[in-house]
């Protein structure tokens, strides 16, 4: 009996201890991370590679810097981008396309106009497709304004905190901070409109106001606002959009329509005196624009029509 009952102990002790061992490993598998590390294969991580060096490495380097500002209406764009694309340059001013040299350098002259100039720099890969763009706003100053300006921001406010103003801009938000020696113009209607009325919280800034700040960088990063100029109605935009596209019907009435080639939808555009046809570098009229050839087609919108403003044939 008493050997009966040392063995029961024994079998007893045994599975005691077998339950242990499996309840601590039942818990260790449990803990992520700690058991299994899997390494991509060599096979995948060389496959990556390969997608990535293939694969278009898109970059744009361009001059002048978005916040320039310049006293002659002259500019000369120049940058660098991938070997023999297309630059599309345009604001609802102008309207340039520059070809890239195998170098991937490029230059472009433009024409600003008085004040603020919102640019959009965009490149064309050779299919004609949109990777990326960049919007530049130039101010080209006249002789009212500070000699010693350098930079200037612009876009809406979009928060106002003491004297700190918080501006969204074509570039993301921007704080400056308006001093009591900052001079702030107003547009005529609302001068106009305070003298009358004598209304002073008409000459202050509100949170949606656009704004152009004018001014120095200082210390190398502190924006030091000498002038502001409000407006209110008629904001600064570039109300200019563009089309890569395939002709599909030639000019019938000053009607011509095109294939989108982003996403093949059919678009109709208008002509009216103003609209610029070039080819090949050179003025050209509307017998050039022939089904199936392949075109750049800036246009705005008015009175819900497309009208085209610039088209640049392509070869």
């Amino acid at each position: 009996m008493k050997l009966i009952n040392r063995v029961a102990k024994i079998i007893i002790f045994t599975i005691f201890i077998c339950a242990i061992g499996y309840l601590i490993y039942w818990l260790w598998q449990r803990q992520p991370g700690l058991h299994t590390i899997e390494k991509p294969s060599a096979t995948i991580q060389q496959s990556k590679l390969e997608d990535q060096q293939k694969a278009p490495q898109h970059q744009l380097n361009i001059l002048p810097e978005d916040g320039t500002i310049v006293s002659e209406n002259e500019v000369q764009f120049q940058g660098k981008i991938n070997p023999d694309e297309y630059i599309l340059i345009y604001s609802k001013f102008f309207q340039n396309i520059a070809n890239a040299k195998p170098d991937g350098k490029f230059q472009q002259d433009v024409d600003l106009e008085p004040g603020l100039n919102i640019i959009v720099a965009a490149p064309l890969q050779k299919d004609l497709t949109q990777n990326q763009s960049a919007q530049i706003s130039i101010y080209l100053k006249d002789k009212e304004d500070p000699q010693e300006i350098n930079t200037h921001l612009s876009g809406n406010v979009k928060n106002i905190f003491d004297n700190l103003i918080t501006l969204t801009t074509t570039n993301g938000e921007k704080t400056f901070r308006q001093k009591s020696s900052t001079k702030l113009i107003l547009p005529e209607d609302i001068s106009n409109s305070s003298k009358k009325q004598n209304n002073l919280k008409d000459e202050s800034i509100r949170i949606g106001d656009y704004l152009i700040a004018l001014g120095t960088v200082e210390n190398e990063k502190e924006f030091n606002a000498l002038l502001i100029k409000l407006i209110r109605e008629n904001k600064p935009q570039n109300t200019v959009l563009f089309a890569s596209s395939q002709i599909l019907t030639g000019v019938k009435q000053n009607l011509f329509s095109v294939k989108n080639l982003k996403d093949n939808k059919i678009i109709e555009f208008s002509l009216d005196k103003n609209s610029k046809i070039v080819d090949n570098n050179q003025k050209t009229d509307t017998k050039n624009i022939i089904k199936d050839e392949k075109a750049i087609v800036f246009y705005k919108n008015q009175d819900s029509k497309n009208l085209a403003t610039s088209i640049y044939l392509l070869p």
